[in-house]
């Protein structure tokens, strides 16, 4: 995974307020959007806790782990605060917006809560915090996200400069039976094609070299909208923005992925390198359970045309082990089919049960430790072929973009890994750029990650070197 430098940005001088953001993508978009609006209010934002006055926690509450994670994050922070090293904290997100005012009275160190959409009280909060008056507590979450603004206008970027997420939508109006998405964050709601296109731009403009389409599902894009415009087409409008050289899509839904849509990939592979399909099961018992909207033969056959239409794109999914009823036969099922499709990146989690969602009533629930087992070996039949996979590129010469530079190495990333995510290539050398594009012979794998040596200094987009690499 790409790590983040330590980072500060705003007025000199300004009072501090560290910002940590936990979660996924669209969660760091929202931290972005939050971030800039701290510094134009005149607070200096920072990623170090050390030096900051108010701490900030933008949470997640999508799964267990998740809150876990968020809470332990809250509790840290708190004993900081008790410690009189902060003036105040503040916590905002999903966790609040999904757990209510329960929070408030198990964490009284926190001045005040915010839910999702509301970045306005967390700004007014540490204004208040600083000014010694009392903040707002807990009230009850609110607001919704102006659709007729880019979500992220304004943002300030908390991931290497070369590289940025670019929401096209939020929320989601599927019904995963396991999902508590539509509860956090509503119905889905598209950026209009025009917002995210201006986007698209502002980034090309600013130097990002890679784009990150982000939604929970990416490829619902544009129902919603006046016209039902059709996602194939935002892409191809996409391609035609110059400067950025990768696109990635990610959370795209396999009963929504079209012919259209490949059509865009294969004719701008160049452009288009990665796709991230989230598949959770594959056994057709488990799926109508799970409420997906699909069956293993129609996902078999999206799977062969995306191979057979696209076949250097990288193609990632994720998968969700012992879901309430899921039998022996079932698993073994989909942990034949991790360790035998050549998915390039693979994700699996064990099922979390969460309230309020429908899967959480269904009977059959199976020990913690038995969803984790099954996770587990998932992940090993998985990591199996993923290592001997790398190991077959030792020799070969890729791009790749460097994300950032040490004193004897620098760490970079190829078309097939996504940052934060996926993994990484440490490339000897000592003259390497963040934010550039270099060609790399594998000399071979460090754990799930590869080593490299650089070759040369070019501008080919990407592919040109690699598309053989496959």
């Amino acid at each position: 995974m790409t790590s983040r430098p330590q980072w500060s940005a705003g007025p000199a001088g300004a009072p501090a307020i560290a910002l940590a953001s936990l979660g996924c993508p669209k969660n760091l978009v929202d931290s972005e959007v939050l971030a800039g609006m701290l510094i134009r209010a005149g607070f200096r934002v920072t990623s170090d806790l050390s030096e900051a006055d108010v701490a900030v926690v933008n949470t997640c509450g999508f799964i267990a782990d998740a809150r876990r994670e968020s809470v332990e994050t809250i509790l840290g922070i708190a004993r900081r605060r008790r410690e009189g090293f902060l003036r105040g904290l503040v916590v905002c997100g999903c966790l609040p917006q999904r757990e209510g005012p329960a929070l408030a009275d198990a964490i009284p160190e926190v001045d005040a809560w915010a839910g999702v959409f509301e970045p306005l009280r967390v700004v007014e909060a540490c204004r208040k915090i600083l000014e010694g008056k009392p903040a707002e507590g807990f009230l009850p979450p609110g607001g919704v996200p102006d659709r007729s603004l880019p979500p992220d206008r304004g943002r300030a970027a908390l991931l290497p400069p070369h590289t940025a997420y670019l929401r096209i939508a939020d929320g989601c109006s599927h019904a995963c039976t396991f999902c508590a998405i539509p509860r956090i964050r509503g119905r889905f709601r598209s950026v209009p094609r025009e917002a995210v296109l201006a986007e698209a731009r502002r980034l090309s403009r600013a130097g990002v070299l890679e784009v990150s389409l982000i939604a929970q599902d990416t490829t619902a894009w544009g129902g919603d909208l006046p016209g039902r415009p059709a996602f194939a087409r935002l892409l191809r409008s996409l391609a035609r923005i110059q400067g950025t050289r990768w696109i990635r899509i990610l959370y795209a839904h396999p009963a929504r992925l079209g012919d259209d849509v490949l059509a865009v990939l294969a004719d701008e592979p160049e452009r288009f390198v990665y796709l991230d399909l989230p598949l959770q099961h594959i056994e057709d018992r488990v799926l109508k359970r799970m409420g997906r909207r699909t069956t293993r033969a129609a996902t078999m056959s999206l799977l062969e045309r995306i191979r057979t239409r696209c076949p250097r794109i990288a193609l990632r999914t994720t998968l969700l082990a012992g879901f309430p009823g899921e039998t022996e036969r079932e698993f073994e099922a989909l942990r034949s089919f991790a360790a035998s499709f050549p998915f390039d990146r693979l994700g699996v989690f064990p099922y979390s049960p969460e309230e309020g969602t429908p899967a959480a009533r269904l009977p059959g629930l199976l020990p913690a430790s038995e969803r984790a087992r099954r996770a587990r070996e998932i992940r090993n039949a998985w990591r199996t072929r993923h290592l001997e996979a790398n190991r077959a590129r030792k020799g070969a010469v890729e791009e790749i973009l460097i994300d950032a530079a040490g004193v004897r190495e620098a760490v970079g990333r190829t078309w097939r890994d996504a940052p934060e995510i996926d993994g990484r290539v440490f490339l000897r050398g000592t003259d390497l750029k963040p934010g550039t594009f270099v060609a790399a012979r594998i000399l071979g794998t460090r754990g799930l990650d590869l080593s490299a040596e650089p070759v040369e200094r070019h501008n080919s987009i990407a592919g040109t070197l690699c598309k053989d690499a496959k």
